[in-house]
């Protein structure tokens, strides 16, 4: 089980969403957080013209990571399947919280194939609803699912922050978002459905990236 290190240096909120893009792959994080360093000190445009101090580790990030254009698709894709991870294991735990009768994996992916017909996501492609195809995404992103349930969490009836990208930009903001995350995976590690075969929890505790444990649970449905 790996710990997402938080070093309070003002970027760990883009720590925190490489994690989320990227749980298999380190070289991959560490690039996409120095080209949002790099990118979002450009866009500023205090830096044009000036000679500017860049740590050595995002120099090396930026040299071994992939391309630009290569990294945007890589993370987008890993947006769409992330958030697919993340709707499956709120609605599981959303069922649990409210005290709903036997939930279950398959309940949450039927519920979700209802959701998904005739939607969208941002840039126009439909949403996938096959239950293959969920389950793929799901198996992919299992490490970080808790992450992306509370951050789906925060984008309807429960939401904890005033706009859901404040999790990454607010310090206060990013401690909430941890904490509903660290409930969603403290429940996920233990909850074994029941006629599940053999039994076992909806998440793998070693596989599951897991919060720094000063870090709170924090619950945002109501029971």
């Amino acid at each position: 089980m790996q710990t997402i290190d938080l070093l309070d240096d003002g970027l760990d909120g883009g720590r925190v969403m490489a994690w989320m893009l990227f749980p298999d792959d380190a070289v991959m994080r560490q690039a996409h957080l120095a080209r949002e360093v790099v990118e979002q000190m450009l866009s500023s445009g205090e830096v044009e013209g000036s000679l500017v101090t860049v740590p050595v580790w995002m120099l090396r990030a930026l040299a071994d990571g992939e391309g630009k254009r290569t990294a945007k698709a890589a993370a987008g894709e890993a947006t769409k399947q992330g958030t697919v991870a993340g709707d499956l294991l709120a609605l599981v735990y959303e069922m649990h919280v409210k005290g709903l009768p036997e939930p279950s994996f398959g309940k949450a992916i039927e519920q979700y194939k209802k959701f998904a017909v005739g939607k969208k996501y941002g840039n126009g492609d439909a949403l996938k609803y096959s239950e293959q195809t969920l389950r793929t995404y799901f198996d992919a992103f299992e490490p970080v699912s808790h992450l992306w349930a509370a951050f789906r969490l925060n984008m309807g009836p429960y939401a904890y922050t005033a706009d859901p990208r404040d999790v990454f930009h607010k310090p206060e903001s990013l401690f909430q978002f941890l904490g509903v995350a660290r409930d969603v995976g403290e429940f996920a590690t233990t909850f074994v459905p029941k006629r599940t075969k053999p039994p076992r929890p909806v998440l793998d505790v070693a596989n599951m990236v897991s919060v720094p444990t000063n870090i709170p649970a924090l619950r945002v449905i109501p029971e």
